[in-house]
């Protein structure tokens, strides 16, 4: 499994995010561009156009907006989005 640091940018919807990637660890597989969309693995949000899929979307927003994460790389999905394990992380040395 790969793994990534990242910055959260902007929160799409309840369950998928757009990130900037700080930190790549150094067994990564693969290269990840900085920009990615991450869905976080595990969650399956309400559509956005409800009133429950706003309700996720402002939930998530409250948690990991403007916040750094670490991401654990499941796989990416047909959309191009990276599915990950995502925590709070605390932001890595340079």
């Amino acid at each position: 499994m790969d793994i990534l640091w990242a910055d959260v940018v902007e929160v799409l919807d309840g369950s998928t995010f757009k990130a900037k990637i700080t930190h790549y660890g150094e067994n990564n597989t693969r290269k990840y561009p900085v920009s990615q969309s991450v869905r976080i693995h595990g969650t399956k949000a309400p559509h956005p156009s409800t009133t429950a899929g706003e309700l996720a979307h402002h939930r998530l927003t409250q948690q990991i907006s403007r916040r750094h994460v670490r991401l654990v790389v499941e796989e990416t999905d047909p959309q191009g989005n990276l599915i990950c394990y995502v925590r709070l992380a605390q932001r890595k040395a340079a």
